[in-house]
C-alpha cells in the first residue's frame, strides 16, 4: 500500500471514529448497499455494531458500518483510546498519532472522559497493546474496535449500550470468506461484473438492512 494512502487512511478511520463520539448518527462505506430503513435498527438501542460470521475472531466488527443513536457514548472514547496506542506503536506513521493528538475527536474525547470515565477505568484503556498496528485494518478498522470491545467488557460486562447485531443484518457477506456466503449467488459477485446484479442479490438476503460487496476500494499497493 502506498505511504500516503495508508497515511490518509489511518486519519480518515480516525475521523469516522471520532465522528461517532462527538456527534451521532449512521456511518456506511460507499460500497453498501441500502435495503431497508436501518435507523429502524436504532430504536431503543445506543451503540450499533454489525458482525461477521457468527464465531468470534480479530476481524469480526468491521468499521464499514456504525451507528449511534446520541452523541457522547463513552465506548468511542474507548475506540478513540486504542486507536492513539496503535498509532504510537505504528512506527511507520508517527504522524498519525499527531493528528489523532490535533482532532477534534482526541479533545472531545478528553473533555468526555472528565464526566463519563473514572480514573481506574482510564488506567484499563490506556494500556499499550502488543499487537502488530502496522495495517490500517489493526489502527482505525476492525482490529482496533475488537479490542477496544473487549477493554470496554472489561469494564461494562453487559456491554451498557452496545448492541452487536446478527451478521444476517448487516453484513451477509463476509469478506473474510466471501465465497462461502456467495456460493452460487453470482448476481452477489461484484468480481464478474458479467453476472453481478444488486437487485438479485438483494433479493438473496431478505432479513438484511444493507449489504457490502467489499470492493476494499482503499487497498492500493
Amino acid at each position: 500500500m502506498n505511504a500516503d494512502l495508508r497515511s490518509n487512511m489511518l486519519n480518515i478511520g480516525s475521523i469516522i471514529t471520532g465522528r461517532q463520539l462527538i456527534q451521532h448518527g449512521l456511518y456506511a462505506d460507499l460500497d453498501f448497499h441500502s435495503l431497508k430503513d436501518s435507523t429502524e435498527l436504532l430504536q431503543g438501542q445506543e451503540v450499533l455494531l454489525g458482525a461477521l460470521v457468527p464465531h468470534e475472531h480479530a476481524q469480526m466488527l468491521p468499521n464499514a458500518w456504525l451507528a449511534s443513536a446520541h452523541a457522547g457514548h463513552p465506548f468511542w472514547l474507548f475506540c478513540v483510546a486504542e486507536i492513539i496506542e496503535r498509532a504510537r506503536a505504528n512506527a511507520l506513521h508517527p504522524p498519525s498519532v499527531a493528528y489523532i493528538h490535533q482532532s477534534t475527536a482526541w479533545h472531545c474525547a478528553i473533555a468526555i472522559s472528565e464526566h463519563w470515565v473514572t480514573s481506574s477505568t482510564k488506567e484499563v484503556i490506556e494500556r499499550a497493546t502488543a499487537k502488530d498496528v502496522r495495517q490500517v485494518e489493526f489502527v482505525t478498522g476492525p482490529g482496533m474496535l475488537y479490542e477496544a470491545l473487549q477493554v470496554y467488557h472489561s469494564v461494562y460486562p453487559d456491554l451498557d449500550g452496545v448492541t452487536i447485531l446478527d451478521p444476517s443484518l448487516i453484513y451477509p457477506i463476509s469478506w473474510t470468506n466471501p465465497k462461502f456466503e456467495i456460493g452460487n449467488r453470482k448476481a452477489c459477485d461484484i468480481r464478474t461484473p458479467e453476472t453481478f446484479n444488486s437487485t438479485q442479490c438483494a433479493a438473496e438476503f431478505p432479513d438484511a438492512y444493507a449489504v457490502t460487496y467489499w470492493t476494499h476500494g482503499w487497498r492500493k499497493s
